[in-house]
């Protein structure tokens, strides 16, 4: 029941002056995107404020790009403002992305005014270091257009953000809608975090595609063309599929709704960005129109997804910071992105038919062949200093790669769970697979909002060890198979001992292998090799290292001798193919379900070798379509 109390008058003229005088609880974003044709966005914010000294901070340190790449070098024209009176600003002289200014004793709040630049060529790996608009659309990372108070958690600070669009642009994003009056769009109010973690896009040419749950998972595909709008039906149903095998992956949802956000132009940089509850996906042109694009392009689509759970609802702890400010450890970059390409690369686009499982089988044989044989630089950089020191390889130049290393947490850590998924398979008879840890790890309890669970390696550890019993960690400091899979580095990928010769390393840099007549080529990519390694793990893991006798140098071919290094690893595309026909010939029909497996209990798939890729119906994803066609999924790797 409730009872309405007596408040003294003073006391109530006391609260209701403070209300008057105490200024605005929220901070207030609104960006005018009429001038981005000129690639100009004009930004206001408004800041709660006191009397005094005051810092406020452009964000530095980007979720998802785990790089200080908050394009400060972009933004222009900065004038504060409080009463209507100009007043001056100050950079830190150490930390450049903050700025300091004595707050006027009247004030309550600050106007501050910039321009954020849009580029109009790509200088840098970071999202703002390249074009975000052209004639006929835009991309608005809102951590490119606003400020807020230095040592604020983002949380814990409330924006009501607007947006002016081009007249005639549609838009869509994540961020809750409050209103829309002609060109201005109103949002909800929403936490600094969750308004960075929702991107927004614009254009002339857009088109929304339904996935899910009545539109509550969407495509929305916005390109400088209509024609570049086309989408086949065939890889819409994939995507649908997608949505089926994460639900029966994972078995928890930790969004409410979600957004693919796919921006197709020859202008913009082709990248992708995870976010929460959508993805920002740039692309060319033609993307959606040219196959082997297409190709390409759609599993970009799974990756982001499957970053909605690892990365954003569960992240390394080292990652997990307060704001925008402060430094990101990425030492744990092999789960958050390197499980994410295990699991957003090569399972679940089979399962969804986005890739075929000959084209699965390719692909992982690639990275497989060309992390061992294209990486000289793992005779002194271990795979984790990939991801310790990824600020200062992001932005390396592509010329010698192979000897510096690149962000190879993302290729080579897909297949050290490849090989976990296979010791926890071998171990547990077959009873458990990875499938199990992603469930338990990354699943329940569902969420809705934007809710983060740090982790640290003993939670990782402490989860493999609940799925399958195994020495992970190991008992001394640098043993277990974390250590020999991510700290070694004096063992080639595929366990053979020895190392390459100084000239067998010199020709695997770019600079040496695109002068003609300079160097014999050597037979690099020894499929059969890796091949017969992944078997050796499926069968028992053995710890035995599978010894393969070395090739001869191949004759010199004069065709060749002109190619860069990528182009010579692509041009083994059909021995890839021969040989992964010889090791994993076509499966034989799988009994129907229900079918007697005989007094083994075992059927072709229980015996199937690592790679070999058995596929059929997944009962708890197919429940989940709508179409009547059955969804398909790997039940081996």
């Amino acid at each position: 029941m409730f009872v309405m109390k007596r408040v003294p008058f003073a006391a109530l003229f006391t609260l209701l002056a403070f209300r008057a005088f105490a200024g605005p609880s929220e901070a207030t974003l609104f960006v005018d995107c009429t001038d981005v044709r000129r690639g100009v966005f004009h930004t206001h914010v408004v800041l709660p404020a006191t009397a005094g000294p005051m810092t406020f901070v452009y964000p530095k340190w980007i979720p998802g790009e785990h790089t200080p790449t908050g394009p400060l070098m972009q933004m222009a024209g900065l004038h504060v403002r409080a009463g209507g009176k100009e007043i001056a600003w100050t950079r830190d002289g150490v930390d450049l992305f903050a700025f300091h200014i004595e707050v006027p004793p009247a004030a309550n709040a600050v106007d501050i005014d910039f321009d954020y630049l849009s580029p109009s060529s790509t200088f840098g790996a970071g999202y703002g270091e390249s074009a975000n608009s052209t004639q006929q659309l835009l991309l608005l990372p809102f951590n490119h257009v606003v400020l807020y108070p230095a040592n604020t958690p983002s949380d814990n600070i409330t924006f009501r953000a607007s947006v002016k669009l081009p007249p005639g642009w549609t838009f869509d994003t994540a961020l809750p809608v409050a209103g829309r009056n002609g060109e201005r769009i109103d949002f909800a109010p929403a936490s600094l975090t969750t308004l960075i973690d929702s991107p927004l896009v614009a254009g002339a040419f857009m088109r929304t595609v339904p996935i899910a749950d009545a539109g509550r998972e969407r495509l929305t595909i916005t390109a400088d063309s209509a024609p570049a709008l086309a989408l086949p039906d065939s890889r819409i149903a994939q995507l649908r599929k997608l949505v089926a095998e994460t639900d029966a992956l994972f078995g928890a949802r930790h969004y409410g709704e979600y957004h693919w956000l796919v921006t197709l132009s020859d202008l913009i940089e082709p990248q992708g960005l995870e976010h929460h509850h959508s993805t920002d996906i740039r692309a060319k042109e033609r993307a959606f129109v040219e196959s082997d694009w297409t190709a390409r392009t759609i599993t970009i689509l799974s990756h982001e997804f499957v970053h909605s759970w690892n990365g954003k609802y569960r992240r390394p702890a080292g990652l997990a910071t307060p704001d925008y400010q402060a430094p990101m450890s990425g030492e744990m970059l092999y789960v958050y992105e390197g499980m994410t390409r295990y699991f957003g690369d090569l399972v679940v686009t089979a399962r969804s038919g986005m890739r075929t499982a000959e084209e699965d089988r390719e692909f992982a044989a690639w990275v497989a062949a060309n992390q061992d044989r294209n990486r000289p630089g793992r005779e002194w950089r271990p795979l984790v200093d990939t991801a310790v020191a990824v600020a200062s390889i992001n932005e390396a130049p592509g010329e010698e790669v192979p000897y510096r290393r690149s962000l190879d947490y993302y290729d080579e850590s897909m297949l050290v769970w490849l090989d976990a998924d296979t010791i926890i398979r071998a171990r547990t008879n077959n009873s458990k697979s990875l499938d199990d840890f992603a469930r338990l790890f990354f699943g329940a309890p569902a969420t809705r909002g934007t809710v983060v669970k740090p982790y640290t390696v003993s939670d990782l550890v402490a989860a493999l060890n609940q799925i399958a019993p195994y020495d992970w960690r190991g008992r001394r400091a640098g043993g277990g198979w974390l250590a020999a899979r991510l700290q070694r580095h004096t063992e080639r990928l595929s366990g053979t001992a020895g190392a390459h010769e100084q000239a067998d390393r010199c020709q695997l840099l770019p600079r040496h292998v695109g002068e003609a007549g300079r160097h014999d080529r050597r037979r690099r990519l020894r499929l059969a090799r890796i091949c017969r390694w992944l078997d050796a793990r499926h069968k028992g893991h053995s710890r035995q290292r599978t010894e393969v006798r070395q090739r001869r140098p191949a004759r010199r071919d004069p065709r060749r001798e002109d190619l860069g290094q990528t182009d010579r690893l692509l041009c083994r595309a059909g021995q890839f193919r021969r040989t992964l026909h010889r090791r994993f010939p076509r499966r034989r029909p799988l009994p129907a379900p229900g079918a007697d497996r005989g007094e083994a209990g075992r059927t072709e798939r229980d015996s199937a070798p690592a790679f070999a890729v058995a596929i059929q119906a997944h009962p708890a994803a197919a429940r989940r379509q709508d179409a009547e066609e059955p969804v398909y999924f790997i039940s081996r790797l």
